[in-house]
């Protein structure tokens, strides 16, 4: 009867002692803070990560437009006014100059230089050019059309351009843009001039 007693009483569970829970609940928070602040940290340190490769991705793309860009042919128009050289050609002459530059890095080759008139579909070919056409220009090389501001009124041209060996053109505007729409609008409603047979 002693032992059947004594074998009960030792198979029941102890009860921790009170300062022992006290450190377990302790414990217990100071765990669950830690892997709070951790897990904060680690949301923190993430966003700044992918704000960090979503600006690197975002120069990158701007680098690779910038590049492409400036891979493809760029023909660039500049027109300068009431210039005067001191050449025995243009003596006494003011001057208009059309100058191409070729902004890009393939080189192009000029094969014509042209204006068009507002509210006409005429077109005039500029023929005094340096160095003579056709001119193949490689990066930031450049060629100028001599104009005489003698020979016609500049208030009618609308665009000056130019055509490449491939037939694109590259032009600068010479008046606003809602004057240009009107011209165009007149240009391509105007009656088209037949010419007459001869018999």
């Amino acid at each position: 009867m002693r032992l059947a007693s004594s074998f009960i009483f030792s198979m029941t569970p102890t009860v921790p002692p009170f300062r022992e829970a006290i450190a377990f609940k302790r414990l217990h928070q100071v765990v669950f803070s830690a892997s709070r602040f951790m897990s904060e940290r680690i949301t923190i340190i993430g966003l700044i990560v992918a704000g960090y490769g979503a600006v690197l991705a975002t120069i990158n793309s701007v680098i690779q437009m910038i590049a492409h860009r400036r891979d493809q042919v760029d023909v660039v128009l500049k027109v300068r006014t009431n210039m005067r050289a001191d050449l025995p050609r243009y003596s006494g002459m003011t001057l208009t100059l059309i100058t191409a530059t070729n902004r890009g890095k393939r080189p192009v080759t000029i094969e014509g230089f042209s204006s068009r008139l507002l509210d006409s579909r005429d077109q005039y070919l500029l023929v005094d050019i340096r160095p003579p056409i056709p001119c193949e220009l490689s990066e930031s090389q450049s060629v100028t059309a001599f104009v005489d501001e003698a020979g016609g009124d500049r208030s009618y041209i609308e665009q000056y351009f130019v055509w490449d060996s491939v037939g694109r053109y590259f032009g600068v505007n010479m008046v606003p843009w809602y004057r240009r729409i009107t011209s165009r609008l007149r240009r391509r409603f105007a009656p088209v001039e037949r010419v007459k047979k001869r018999n």
